[in-house]
């Protein structure tokens, strides 16, 4: 019979030990943060029942959970508490009046107990407090910072959503509430409530065989879940339903061409910019197909290739702004003579190879995908998505393309 194994129980002293090890890591950063601002000599005017009291009130960083009815799997919910505790840790935030960046991490838990403390000294009218706060106030704007820790917690929370979000697997979203704050006899805590969904899929039959499409939609923490719609005027089809919502549906294979041609993100985000491309769509028909420009950060990368089939809206494929079968992708094969598979082969049909390469760096050749319309790939190269290496790729293509061999007409 085996033996069961039993929890250990903590010692007493042990745990006073913890206990009084976090408290002068509480302090020590406290000190830290006023130190920071200038204002260092505050610490030795605030009484030390005030100090006692702040340490017990103090906030600590907020906690993911489920929301009532809603299950996560554990692994979720451990990659979005790694997620929520980095971006507290990097996000920095900018103090007034003196410009002192500070993490978030600080702001929310270290900043968020000294405006507390200045509100009870001035509430409570403790002696001294107005020296103290006078000091608080000169140094930095307690009053005006907090202030924008709901709107900064609500741009963190939506970061984590859409990053593990996913069309084809689950829809995430989480709601902060500023006036719910949790007390656990260790400090003050807001909970961060995590909703899910399970993303609509349906069985369709396309050119004689089974796909699997995926309704597109979004998680929103003021909303719930919201599905894309599009009236069939805003494809430029006008009939009697023109002006009736239909459901907006993607085929698996296009959101894998999506991950393909933009690979310098998670896959959340893009498909996060796909629902936000259909809420305002900018349609053009093209050698007789329909495509919707794909918008993210406000650039386009390319077009969804839409339809219309038995009552609902079908993205069948995305195709990079350089593909065939664009209106920019077929300007540039007539320019430069590239051709599908030349395109393939030099990796111009992804979006890595703009980030990663030297083409920007090569008058030529950029002038040559800007004469096609394609100069959006040149903007927005955020330094995390490039590499700091310069491949030499930009003089093989204009090698490949004799470009160098073109003469130069004067004025």
């Amino acid at each position: 019979m085996s033996k069961r194994n039993k929890k250990k129980k903590k010692h007493p002293q042990h745990a006073k030990q913890i206990e009084a090890e976090q408290r002068k890591a509480f302090f020590r950063n406290i000190r830290r943060i006023l130190k920071l601002y200038g204002c260092e000599d505050v610490y030795p005017l605030i009484p030390d029942s005030e100090l006692k009291l702040l340490y017990l009130t103090r906030f600590r960083q907020p906690r993911l959970k489920p929301a009532e009815g809603h299950d996560i799997c554990l692994e979720d919910l451990r990659i979005m508490r790694i997620l929520l505790s980095r971006y507290f840790k990097e996000q920095m935030v900018e103090m007034t009046p003196k410009g002192i960046s500070v993490s978030l991490m600080d702001h929310f838990t270290l900043n968020h107990t000294l405006f507390i403390l200045r509100k009870n000294l001035m509430e409570e009218e403790i002696p001294g407090w107005e020296k103290i706060v006078n000091k608080f106030d000169q140094c930095v704007d307690l009053v005006e910072a907090v202030k924008w820790l709901p709107r900064m917690s609500h741009i963190v929370c939506d970061s984590i959503a859409i990053t593990i979000s996913n069309l084809e697997q689950n829809l995430f979203w989480i709601k902060l509430k500023f006036d719910s704050v949790d007390y656990d006899g260790a400090g003050k805590y807001l909970n961060l409530d995590v909703y899910t969904a399970k993303p609509e899929v349906i069985s369709y039959h396309i050119e004689g065989k089974k796909r699997l499409l995926y309704r597109v939609g979004w998680g929103s923490p003021e909303k719930d879940v919201q599905w894309s719609s599009m009236q069939l005027k805003s494809l430029n089809i006008i009939n009697l339903c023109s002006e009736l919502p239909l459901p907006v549906y993607i085929q698996s294979h296009a959101l894998h061409r999506l991950y393909e041609r933009i690979d310098c993100y998670f896959p959340g985000y893009l498909q996060y910019h796909l629902y936000r491309s259909l809420e305002n769509p900018v349609v053009i028909n093209f050698e007789g197909r329909i495509l919707i420009e794909y918008i993210m950060y406000g650039i386009k990368y390319g077009y969804l290739v839409a339809e219309c089939i038995d009552g609902f809206i079908l993205i069948r494929t995305f195709l990079f702004i350089t593909n065939n079968g664009t209106p920019e992708g077929k300007k540039l094969a007539e320019i430069s003579g590239l051709k599908k598979l030349d395109k393939k082969y030099w990796a111009i049909d992804k979006l890595s190879t703009f980030y990663a390469s030297d083409i920007e760096n090569n008058e030529e050749l950029k002038a040559l995908f800007t004469e096609a319309g394609c100069n959006t790939l040149f903007e927005n190269k955020h330094e995390s998505l490039a590499t700091k290496e310069s491949s030499g790729m930009a003089e093989k293509i204009v090698q490949y393309l004799k470009l160098d061999e073109k003469p130069i007409l004067a004025d």
